[in-house]
């Protein structure tokens, strides 16, 4: 039998859309040297743990996944691929064997996003592992005035204002499903502008408003408008009025068409006092 050069190909994937929740790992992949010869399940392993997130904003997914401990069951190379909406997969990046993170710059909002990492090594082969098949919705969520926690990503795409927090825990018997208790208590105010970029152009999306009154204890004492895509949706709001209390949250929600670029502008308008966000979703 003739000495021949085979590859081995073990793939771990994930799908991944505004944010990624969804992991798919190969199992151990049965190898063939090039002599012919079959050895045990394990001697080449798959990446595990593979993750998509948007730490940087809705225009970028993280990649991040865990190598085998064992550093005889890595692959020399690794081959990032993406798949858009069900279609073919396409190569990406092409890293060291050793590396376990990668950052696709290129992402367009509403989308569907499968990513696999490929793993190869000259001298062996074995059938690739499972691809993604289960689509995420998308979603951005920012956590205004603060850093990263749960599923909100820093605060970005905000123009003017200045942020508050405070220490204190906040109530949120009133929120379905609500933000992690960091979201509430951060805040951007002032008059300031929130742009989510990267939406697919004239599609309906949902804006939800997080909020929580951590400074007046009085109504009256902070009321603002809101206004979507120039759209006015809030007049004269009154947090503590809605909400009945300091430190208790709050959740709004509206309808919002996307703009033809693509965006969704949610504008803040002092009235008394500042105006003030905790956090915003665009799902």
């Amino acid at each position: 039998m003739r000495n021949r050069r085979r590859w081995v190909t073990v793939i771990a994937a994930t799908c991944a859309s505004l944010s990624c929740a969804h992991m798919v790992e190969a199992a151990w992949a049965t190898t063939t040297k090039n002599t012919g010869s079959t050895f045990a399940a394990g001697s080449i392993a798959a990446p595990t743990g593979l993750i998509a997130t948007q730490p940087n904003g809705p225009n970028s997914n993280q990649l991040n996944w865990t190598l085998p401990s064992n550093p005889n069951q890595r692959g020399s190379a690794q081959t990032v691929s993406s798949n858009l909406d069900g279609g073919g997969y396409s190569t990406i990046a092409t890293l060291t064997g050793s590396a376990v993170t990668d950052t696709d710059n290129s992402v367009l909002g509403d989308t569907t996003y499968c990513y696999q990492v490929t793993t190869t090594y000259s001298e062996w082969t074995a059938p690739t592992g499972p691809t993604c098949t289960l689509p995420v919705a998308p979603r951005a969520a920012v956590n205004a005035g603060g850093g990263a926690t749960g599923n909100y990503m820093a605060d970005t795409a905000y123009s003017g204002g200045s942020t508050g927090s405070t220490t204190a825990a906040i109530n949120t018997s009133l929120v379905p499903n609500p933000a992690p208790q960091g979201v509430y208590q951060t805040e951007r105010r002032g008059n300031f502008t929130y742009t989510g970029q990267g939406l697919t152009a004239f599609a309906a999306y949902t804006v939800r408003l997080q909020e929580a009154e951590i400074t007046w204890t009085s109504v009256g004492q902070r009321t603002f408008n809101v206004k979507i895509n120039g759209t006015q949706v809030m007049t004269n709001y009154d947090i503590i009025q809605a909400a009945g209390a300091k430190n208790k949250a709050i959740a709004l929600t509206f309808n919002a068409t996307a703009d033809g670029n693509g965006n969704i502008t949610v504008q803040f308008i002092s009235v008394k006092d500042l105006a003030k966000l905790s956090g915003i979703e665009i799902l």
